[in-house]
């Protein structure tokens, strides 16, 4: 059974967000206009363009709602919008071959597990590291000096996101008439001064590292499935259940709350869609004649402009083996299960291995 909480998030997201237009923002954005930026290589002004995401999307922490952050409006059947930082030559280029700067696959899973364990400083210290030892070499590579550049610039971004919320939820404590909440949002806005770029060290931290980057990536053109949340989450959870940090109550308040962050772009009322599909957004690229380059939508078909308005290649997979081949299921495969099921979510499009 739901809590009280769950019951009025539940509501919020099937008779108000799902049935309200979305704002698709980035569609008029560029960083090509900063200065000196076009004499920087693209993977740069990607990363560039990342951090003006981070820095600049509307941030909301919304009432009940225990996980913050909101990812960008896009979909499947209807693209995503991105600010402009391909210049003219690569783009005339990149259009020879079906390409665009909408042209980026996800699907690859992340390692949370690591993401977790040793937060974003602990890839940037990685990161760090093989620069300071490609730039001791005789002849350091200039490709791999840009693409570690882009990586820490993305990463610092990521940090800058998560710090954006953590302000947002302490200026909205200060006007919080109720206490309960009041503390809810202090603590929302010390998680997010800690998560992501710390190690997590109780549940309610890991699930807000992984949705803070998980909303990044999918507001910065990477549709990335969640994977084994009953895995990657489980030893937060099992800590502080038997340590006696949360309840199984208020664990299953914390995974509902992110189950419905999933949720929040969908549109369930046709006149509310925005079409921002590209030739390039599925493209792998080939021949621009060539039919079979890239993928185009139907208007009159059911599933494209049905299912796919709503999704965003966010799948979760529960239960399964380990590496051993023992079975892998565990109490949270099942709280994160039968939540998912009494919210009756939209998204996550959920998987179970048997």
């Amino acid at each position: 059974m739901l809590s009280p909480r769950l019951s009025k998030i539940k509501d919020r997201m099937f008779n108000y967000e799902m049935v309200t237009k979305k704002e698709w923002w980035g569609h008029d954005k560029t960083i090509l206009d900063e200065p000196g930026i076009l004499d920087e290589s693209l993977v740069v002004r990607k990363a560039k363009a990342i951090e003006y995401v981070c820095k600049n999307l509307p941030v909301e922490i919304k009432p009940d709602e225990l996980i913050v952050g909101n990812p960008n409006m896009a979909a499947v059947g209807f693209g995503y919008t991105f600010p402009q930082y391909a210049n003219r030559h690569e783009k005339e280029a990149a259009a020879k071959k079906c390409l665009n700067e909408s042209s980026v696959w996800g699907h690859t899973p992340v390692r949370y597990d690591k993401l977790l364990s040793l937060g974003l400083k602990g890839f940037r210290s990685e990161v760090i590291e093989n620069l300071r030892q490609e730039l001791f070499k005789p002849n350091p590579d200039a490709a791999k000096v840009t693409e570690y550049r882009a990586m820490i610039i993305s990463l610092n971004a990521v940090r800058e996101f998560a710090n954006r919320y953590s302000e947002l939820a302490l200026k909205m404590a200060e006007s919080e008439k109720d206490i309960t909440r009041r503390l809810e949002l202090l603590k929302i806005s010390d998680r997010c001064s800690k998560v992501p770029e710390e190690p997590s060290t109780s549940f309610h931290e890991a699930l807000q590292s992984f949705w803070l980057t998980y909303a990044v990536y999918h507001s910065c053109m990477e549709y990335l499935p969640a994977g084994r949340a009953d895995q990657y989450f489980y030893p937060y959870y099992k800590y502080d259940i038997e340590n006696k940090v949360i309840s199984q109550t208020e664990a299953k308040d914390v995974i509902g709350s992110m189950l419905a962050k999933f949720n929040e772009r969908v549109q369930v009322r046709k006149e509310l869609w925005e079409d921002h599909y590209t030739f390039g957004n599925f493209s792998q690229g080939g021949d621009p004649i060539d039919p079979s380059t890239h993928l185009v939508l139907d208007d009159s078909s059911s599933y494209n402009y049905g299912l796919s308005a709503n999704h965003w290649l966010m799948n979760m997979i529960l239960g399964g083996q380990d590496a051993y081949g023992n079975d892998a299921t565990n109490e949270l495969t099942y709280l994160i299960l039968n939540t998912w099921a009494e919210l009756e979510v939209v998204a996550p499009v959920m998987s179970v291995r048997f």
